[in-house]
């Protein structure tokens, strides 16, 4: 074989691969991470990088900064892993950001795919391994990708700072003038970096703390502000935050916020340019409960000026046949304003039967 070439077995230079996965998924994970050291790269996996008394974020961390991919191993398992959550949520910032890592999902199981990721192509190791891992290999190998510098020489985004764990405690304290205050002294970066941290605390919190934790989302809603507006770079980074993560108690509390800054046109054109306007749209056709209906149909409602005939026919269809939708308590207000400015798409028919359910003045 020419020296030009390269062979499908041995990597063109020794790529750094960190392996996201759950500890559930081990067997297949540790077999995923070996095959890829065979075939020459330097492979971070956490069961041989992490030693006892180690510092687990610290190394994780350093491991990102090493890696050149990191391959997200998608299963039932890792979807809710809190870990894997974290690991991906740093890798989003370094690959959105600083182009310093590809993210490259290895689906083992059936899954529901992060929101965040699920664009992305995956290689399939459902059927075959070793097909899957071909196609992990192939996409490693592209010569444009590993012409890059090696991982040391890349620069990073700024890492977030000791003591922003500590500002976050301390926002619990403040009055909601004092904390719009301090965070609206905090530059770009900073507010990016403390929406990650407060995410990651609210991730964390049991259904009885969230009385106690309401400033964690004052807070979160104000690092989306600029210049005393809601920020689409910064909306983009709290939205991709939500997607990628498993928020047990806390999903419904951030949804709210996100229905109240799509109300903004910067945030609104946001969502329609990155295609979220139909995810959103199927969001509130398949609502599950009363609360999260009245959260949807305002959602949708403030999408009012870039949604299409289509999107309104979905949304009109989901509200005459879902009843957490026509019997939620807070639904019909929002879905009345969004019908009145949209009756031009709406054909009479529905139009008499959403009146019958309250649905349209």
């Amino acid at each position: 074989m020419s020296s030009g070439k390269v062979s499908r077995k041995r990597a063109r230079r020794h790529a750094g691969v960190f392996v996201c996965h759950s500890s559930k998924d081990s067997r297949t994970s540790r077999k995923i991470a070996k095959s890829l050291m065979r075939r020459g790269y330097h492979v971070w996996y956490d069961e041989w990088a992490i030693k006892v008394g180690d510092s687990i974020t610290k190394k994780i961390s350093e491991g990102l900064k090493q890696g050149d991919f990191l391959v997200l191993v998608l299963s039932k398992h890792s979807v809710l892993s809190p870990w894997v959550q974290m690991e991906l949520s740093l890798a989003l910032v370094m690959e959105l950001e600083e182009r310093s890592i590809f993210i490259l999902p290895a689906l083992i199981d059936e899954c529901e795919i992060p929101l965040a990721i699920r664009d992305k192509k995956y290689a399939d190791f459902r059927r075959s391994f070793g097909e899957g891992l071909d196609e992990l290999s192939d996409t490693m190998r592209s010569p444009t990708r590993l012409a890059k510098e090696p991982p040391q020489s890349v620069r990073m985004m700024p890492p977030r700072e000791p003591n922003l764990r500590d500002f976050v405690d301390s926002l619990v304290a403040l009055t909601p003038d004092e904390m719009q205050k301090r965070i609206s002294k905090l530059n770009s970066t900073r507010k990016k970096q403390l929406i990650i941290e407060i995410f990651d605390m609210i991730a964390m919190l049991h259904n009885s703390e969230l009385p106690t934790h309401k400033a964690l989302f004052q807070a979160l809603e104000t690092c989306t502000s600029e210049e005393g507006r809601p920020s689409a770079q910064l909306f983009e980074v709290l939205f991709r935050e939500f997607a990628v993560r498993s928020l047990p108690v806390a999903r419904d509390e951030v949804l709210r916020i996100i229905a109240r800054l799509v109300g903004f046109s910067q945030v609104r054109e946001w969502v329609r340019d990155q295609g979220m306007t139909d995810w959103f749209v199927s969001e509130f056709v398949n609502s599950g409960s009363f609360s999260i209906a009245g959260i949807n149909a305002e959602i949708v409602t403030n999408l009012q000026p870039v949604l299409t005939k289509d999107h309104i026919r979905k949304i009109v269809d989901g509200a005459l046949k879902n009843n957490q939708i026509y019997e939620s308590w807070v639904a019909p207000a929002h879905l009345k304003r969004l019908f009145a400015l949209s009756k031009k798409w709406i054909p009479s028919n529905e139009e008499k039967a959403l009146k019958k359910l309250s649905l349209l003045a």
